[in-house]
């Protein structure tokens, strides 16, 4: 059972120190992505804004409510050269100052539709379009803005200026048309990514990292790695986006695990989780080497005074715990048991109280040993608090043996066979048990350590082990209690008796049994060996020495579900009164005068 609870505590200390590193992992990971979360908020404001001002630069291709018919007159053109001087001075310098206007616009791309040819302005070589005849039309759709990836926008500027660097551009189209029924062709601005390259330097971020924007068709128009990586692992990437619905866009990031450092507080807890575990072995391996010790020293003490060496104590240890406190009250009980032995054996006693002491020396509580065997299993699994309960029974139990008187109240015997019961509970998980005595009958007497046998009896004989219910009843009621208002004798009349019924459920008596048992309660029993234990005869004998003829015993087995039941009559009489009688009978014996009957 120490083991077990070592291996708890460990797996205990080592999950605790798991779960407050795997906390501590989430709040570096929330702090390391913080800088990511803001830098893709800053960034979908300023690409909604420019997405927001797209109608203000369409307004200025526009004139009244036609596209510019520089523009229309351009895309009807056969060839950029078969305008006239001015008009192509005019249309370039419409262009450029569009550019000049709006700074985030690097230059235009406009598509005929009817030729396919495809012209490139551009701020830095303005003076006249670079153009080219695309083999395959563009698949854009007239009078719908649409978007166009960055791949593509560096396409189409590569047909139109071969020995251009690589540039990374985002574009949108417009419709160009002199007629709503009869489009001519699109005018597609070049969008610079400049500005978001530079939101995203401001913020430091981790160079492996990706930020994407892209379309609400999934096309890219934004990503700030400059070189083609191949599509890392999902599950090897921290990822998280923002989207516009109302304008379309979903911007997200993407960066590796491996860029985020992890502080050294995390090792330094998973540590000092491993030494404590190592710590609380070690510990509970010296607590079980120490606890051995001191019951074994115990339970050594115990065999040697269990060998009639009834002046042997054990030697108390230095140190002042828990095993010391059992040994002195075990010292202390063998001191007066001892003394009891000795007054009861040694003394000239009379033969009347001479046989009462025998019958209750003859009282030996065998089940000491394996209840403190018990209380050191438990001690060593770590349950003291059923240790401590079982100690204050046993303390009870004995307490109850140290007393000098021969009779106890019907309370005090009924209160100690509790206590027995509540100790074997301990040990037999399959038994219970009810006692129900008349208060007003809790002040009579009877002989001490009377009722413990019947309980022992039931331990011993009555438990079946294949039930889980088995049941000790014991009832205390006057004889034809229901005939009487009251408990008390009529004056002048003999004291009413008591009947005091003890039963149980279990292992079942069969007639042969049963009429041995009677067979053996017409014999006395004054003897004390230890091959006879606690019989029903010596119960009925000493009640018969104590109360006389009134007394009565019964058996009997299978009334009301009961397995068997025995029935004991006695006079109800008063502690003191039994006292007085004993003490009247001690004369005949110190006189050797004839015996006088109770």
């Amino acid at each position: 059972m120490l083991c077990i609870c070592t291996l708890l505590l460990m797996l205990v200390a080592l999950g605790s120190s798991m779960i407050v590193r795997r906390l501590l992992y989430r709040y570096e990971q929330s702090q390391f992505l913080l800088n990511y979360e803001m830098a893709i908020t800053n960034l979908a404001e300023t690409f909604r804004q420019r997405t927001a001002s797209n109608p203000a630069l369409a307004g200025q291709l526009m004139e009244n409510t036609d596209c510019h018919p520089l523009l229309c007159d351009l895309l009807e053109a056969t060839d950029y050269d078969t305008l006239p001087p001015d008009k192509r001075n005019l249309l370039t310098g419409l262009l450029n100052g569009i550019t000049t206007h709006h700074t985030e616009i690097d230059g235009f791309l406009l598509y005929a539709t009817a030729s396919q040819k495809l012209y490139y302005f551009t701020p830095d070589h303005a003076s006249r379009p670079f153009s080219a005849t695309l083999a395959d039309p563009l698949t854009l759709t007239p009078f719908t803005s649409t978007a166009i990836d960055q791949e593509e926008t560096a396409r189409l500027i590569r047909l139109c200026r071969p020995e251009a660097a690589a540039t990374r551009h985002y574009a949108t189209s417009f419709t160009i048309f002199r007629k709503i029924s009869t489009p001519l062709g699109f005018c597609i601005p070049l969008f610079s990514v400049r500005e978001f390259d530079s939101i995203i330097t401001g913020y430091r971020l981790d160079p492996s990292c990706n930020i994407e924007i892209r379309d609400k068709r999934g096309a890219l128009l934004y990503s700030s790695l400059t070189r083609s990586d191949p599509a890392a692992d999902e599950s090897s990437v921290f990822s998280g986006e923002v989207t516009n619905m109302s304008e379309g866009f979903t911007i997200s990031y993407h960066v590796p695990h491996s860029a985020m450092k992890h502080g050294p507080l995390a090792d330094m807890l998973l540590f000092l989780a491993l030494l404590v575990t190592g710590m609380a072995i070690m510990l509970s391996v010296v607590t079980y080497i120490l606890s051995k010790r001191g019951i074994d020293h115990i339970l050594n003490g115990m065999r040697q005074f269990g060998m009639d060496k009834l002046s042997y104590r054990i030697p108390k240890p230095q140190a002042s715990n828990e095993f010391s406190q059992i040994i002195d009250r075990f010292n202390e009980t063998c001191d007066v048991l001892e003394e009891s032995v000795k007054r009861s054996y040694i003394f000239e006693l009379q033969q009347k109280r001479s046989d009462l002491y025998a019958l209750q020396n003859a009282i030996n509580p065998h089940f000491l040993y394996n209840t403190l065997e018990l209380i050191r299993s438990n001690i060593a699994s770590g349950h003291n608090r059923e240790a401590e309960e079982m100690i204050l029974l046993l303390s009870r139990v004995y307490r109850s043996q140290t007393r000098t008187a021969l009779f106890v109240t019907l309370d005090a015997e009924v209160e100690l066979c509790e206590s027995l019961m509540l100790l074997y509970q301990y040990r037999f998980k399959n038994i219970d048990y009810e006692f129900d005595v008349a208060q007003c009958l809790a002040h009579y007497a009877i002989p001490r350590n009377t009722l413990q046998p019947l309980v022992e009896n039931f331990i011993v004989h009555g438990v079946d082990p294949d039930r889980q219910d088995n049941l000790f009843l014991m009832r205390v009621r006057l004889e034809n209690m229901e005939e009487r208002s009251t408990c008390e004798a009529d004056p002048g009349s003999p004291p009413p008796r008591i009947c005091l019924t003890a039963s149980n459920t279990g292992r079942p008596v069969s007639l042969d049994q049963l009429e041995e048992l009677r067979q053996r309660l017409q014999n006395a029993v004054y003897d004390n060996h230890e091959n006879r234990g606690f019989a029903l005869t010596n119960i009925y004998s000493r009640m018969r020495i104590a109360f006389g003829e009134q007394c009565e015993m019964e058996l009997s087995s299978g009334n009301d579900g009961m397995s068997f039941t025995v029935k004991l009559l006695f006079p109800a009489r008063m502690v003191t009164e039994m006292t007085q009688l004993i003490n009247e009978a001690d004369q005949p014996f110190r006189t050797s005068s004839p015996r006088q009957p109770w």
